[in-house]
């Protein structure tokens, strides 16, 4: 017989392991595709707040486009 509560841990140890490997990720391997669209946008918003003297957002903004690998 199966155990919802073993089943439950299993499902909770794999979602934590993805998201480890996806914070963990060394740079040589490449980002995934689904992020090419996001880090374009990204990349207009820091363009955007350069423009606008908003320093603070912009770094946040920079700082998230590096992670994502763009």
């Amino acid at each position: 017989m199966l155990d919802p509560t073993q089943n439950a841990l299993l499902r909770h140890q794999a979602v934590l392991t993805n998201l480890i490997d996806e914070i963990c990720r060394p740079a040589h391997i490449p980002y995934k595709l689904k992020h090419a669209e996001l880090i374009a946008r990204l990349k207009h918003l820091a363009v955007d707040l350069d423009l606008s003297g908003q320093q603070d957002a912009w770094q946040a903004v920079s700082e998230a486009i590096e992670a994502l690998g763009g």
